[in-house]
């Protein structure tokens, strides 16, 4: 029960990072920020990478049940990365069929 709470406080900070970065930014309180996926930090990373290293610390890095969570975090991690490069470049074509 401690690793899943533990991983929700990552997630959490996380979160709270979005949401403290859009305020300072624009002097507004926006909510959405708080719970809408996307961005950075990726709270699913944090949460995953936080699962994964509390694994690696109770169960040992050379444990089969961290290499599962290893593995689970890359195709994690790595999915995460792609697909905000691709919501980018998706948005500079809209950007630019727009402009026309």
């Amino acid at each position: 029960m401690q690793i899943l709470l533990v991983s929700l406080l990552a997630w959490f900070i996380a979160q709270s990072s979005k949401f403290i970065y859009y305020y300072l930014l624009y002097k507004k309180v926006n909510f959405r920020t708080f719970y809408a996926s996307g961005g950075m930090p990726s709270a699913h990373s944090a949460f995953i990478s936080s699962i994964c290293m509390q694994i690696g610390l109770i169960d040992g890095f050379q444990s089969t049940s961290f290499a599962l969570a290893a593995g689970i975090a890359g195709i994690v991690i790595y999915d995460a990365i792609n697909v905000r490069r691709a919501v980018g470049l998706q948005g500079q074509t809209i950007n630019l069929l727009l402009s026309y």
